[in-house]
C-alpha cells in the first residue's frame, strides 16, 4: 500500500518568528508536532530554527514494508532519553527532563491528530499553530 499526503501551503517565515519569540529562551526542549500535510514543509522549519537547540521537530515513523519495524532514534538517542510518540510521529526528550514539563506545539487544523494529542498529552501546556496555514495569519495557543 503506497499513501501520498497532500501538501498545504504554510508561512514558515512567520511560524519560525514566532516559535523563537515565544519558545527561544526555554530550558526544556518544545516539542512540534505536525500535520502530514505540513511535512514537507519541516525541513525547512528545521533549517530556520538551528539557532533555537531547544525546539525539537518531530520525526514521521517510516516504514517500507508493512510488516517492518518502524524507524526508531538512534542507540546514542535512546540511551539516555525517552522518546515521546504520536500520530506516527516521535520525538526524543533527554534523561531528567519530564514530559510534562516539555511544552508541545501542534502545526496544523484542528481534528482527530490534534484532539489525539490534546488528550493524550493532557499535563502539557500545548500550542496550537492552526492559523499558520497560508491562508491566515494568527495563531491560536492554550
Amino acid at each position: 500500500m503506497f499513501y501520498v499526503f497532500g501538501r498545504s501551503r504554510i508561512d514558515i517565515g512567520s511560524l519560525s518568528r514566532h516559535l523563537q519569540l515565544n519558545f527561544g529562551d526555554s530550558s526544556v526542549p518544545v516539542l512540534v508536532f505536525y500535520d502530514v500535510q505540513y511535512h514537507h514543509a519541516m525541513a525547512h522549519l528545521a533549517e530556520q530554527l538551528t539557532s533555537v537547540p531547544c525546539i525539537q521537530i518531530a520525526a514521521l515513523q517510516k516504514t517500507r514494508i508493512l510488516s517492518e519495524q518502524p524507524t526508531e532514534p538512534t542507540a546514542t538517542e535512546s540511551t539516555n532519553s525517552t522518546t515521546v510518540r504520536t500520530g506516527g510521529q516521535w520525538c526524543v526528550i533527554p534523561d531528567g527532563v519530564t514530559l510534562e514539563s516539555c511544552p508541545i506545539v501542534f502545526i496544523g487544523d484542528e481534528g482527530r491528530q490534534l484532539t489525539n494529542l490534546l488528550l493524550t498529552y493532557n499535563q502539557n501546556k500545548v500550542s496550537i499553530a492552526v492559523a499558520y496555514v497560508w491562508e491566515i495569519d494568527m495563531c491560536s495557543w492554550f
